[in-house]
């Protein structure tokens, strides 16, 4: 009897006994896009970030962030030296070509995968506009370029730290 009352106050009719079949809200309006757009980019991002190649590359980057700024130093040329902060930041100069590159090959990959596994057929006829299946993108491409820049920061936090020297300016970091 409490079933029948909620199918009278939804308007749904129902497959079974007590299972409602939930009334569809066809919304395209600007909050909605908006909120599709933040949900989408939080998919892309999960899936550029998840597999298994993702962490080996980042993996890498921060031993070679953390190695140069642990063993790299000018005591060649200069003589011994305080791991200065910005000594530390240093390091995105002469990585900041492998970054890009790396960027650009999970860009790459991020904004064809619907063709490459032929899944643009159906996003190219869904009821949203482009922008709303391309902005997330843009938006997760954003946050794995703020996951390198964080990798810079948290690796010469790390070196400094096992240096010995515990007057970081952060400010400099950012």
């Amino acid at each position: 009897r409490q079933s029948a009352c909620r199918q009278e106050r939804s308007g749904a009719s129902s497959f079974g006994e007590g299972v409602p079949i939930p009334k569809v809200l066809c919304q395209y309006g600007r909050k909605e896009n908006l909120l599709k757009v933040l949900r989408l980019a939080k998919v892309e991002f999960l899936s550029v970030v998840r597999p298994a190649s993702f962490k080996i590359i980042f993996g890498l980057l921060i031993f070679i962030i953390f190695m140069q700024n642990l063993f790299w130093n000018s005591t060649y040329y200069v003589g011994h030296q305080v791991p200065l902060t910005s000594g530390m930041c240093n390091v995105r100069l002469a990585n900041g070509f492998l970054f890009m590159v790396i960027l650009m090959l999970l860009a790459g990959e991020l904004f064809y995968k619907e063709r490459t596994s032929g899944f643009w057929q159906i996003t190219g006829a869904a009821p949203s506009p482009t922008w709303v299946l391309q902005v997330p993108k843009l938006l997760a491409m954003f946050a794995v370029a703020f996951v390198f820049a964080l990798a810079i920061f948290l690796g010469g936090i790390c070196a400094q730290a096992l240096q010995g020297f515990w007057d970081m300016d952060l400010a400099l970091y950012m």
